[in-house]
């Protein structure tokens, strides 16, 4: 590393909780299903097994209200 990169933070596999002090947090909304992520779709993040989990569990869900 040289010395004139020093304004670097690193947060690796988490977040910087202080980077949101200060903020208020938006209402809860009932019955909403957010889920977040930064990472690629590359396979060794299951980002794509948690995409299908989803599909499965959403239309269960909806054909045990039929």
């Amino acid at each position: 590393m040289t010395s004139e990169i020093t304004d670097i933070a690193i947060t690796p596999f988490g977040v910087d909780l202080n980077a949101y002090k200060g903020l208020t947090p938006e209402p809860t909304v009932k019955n909403k299903l957010v889920i977040g992520t930064i990472k690629t779709m590359a396979p060794k993040y299951g980002v794509g097994t948690l995409i299908e989990a989803y599909a499965i569990f959403f239309k269960n869900a909806n054909e045990s209200k039929l």
